[in-house]
């Protein structure tokens, strides 16, 4: 794949366009991790009519909506409030959601390496670690289903761990 400029992104977009059609009987809803929450593949995956469910780094660029309606001054209207602080954000627009480990906290929110609007679900464990960011690309999709369609990437992958185990595959 280096020899040819490709890199994952590049590879898994044909993949799934030419299974686009039984894909779509199945789900609607692609699940990816961290790597995958670049804009080539998010748009891609909605020119497909997938809704991306992912996680973005821990750096990411993500800013309030913008509450006001537009006034009649010159100049280009704002897109965005200001940038959320994640270990300060504003709780004012936000809808807190209980979970058994820790506090999630749901908004619709501006993404700038995304150049569009997402549901972000922001995760605090009670441990203190960073917080972890996940997104549905669809900003009316609720939080909870965002954290639901997310765990289940997880239960997948232990299910692969525990087939390779118990078949002997390294």
């Amino acid at each position: 794949m280096e020899s040819r400029d490709a890199n994952l992104n590049n590879r898994y977009l044909p993949v799934l366009k030419s299974m686009q059609e039984k894909l779509h009987r199945a789900s609607r809803y692609v699940l990816a991790d961290a790597y995958f929450a670049k804009n080539n593949f998010v748009t891609g995956l909605q020119e497909l009519e997938f809704n991306p469910v992912s996680r973005f780094r821990d750096d990411a660029a993500l800013y309030y909506p913008k509450l006001q309606k537009p006034t009649s001054e010159k100049g280009r209207p704002k897109l965005y409030d200001g940038k959320i602080d994640m270990d300060n954000p504003d709780t004012t627009g936000v809808q807190k959601i209980n979970i058994d480990n820790g506090d999630l906290y749901t908004l619709a929110a501006y993404s700038k390496s995304l150049k569009q609007m997402v549901r972000l679900v922001i995760r605090y464990s009670k441990e203190g670690k960073k917080p972890k960011l996940f997104f549905s690309a669809d900003p009316k999709m609720s939080g909870k289903d965002v954290i639901a369609y997310y765990r289940t990437r997880f239960q997948i992958g232990f299910c692969f761990r525990d087939a390779k185990s118990f078949t002997a595959l390294m």
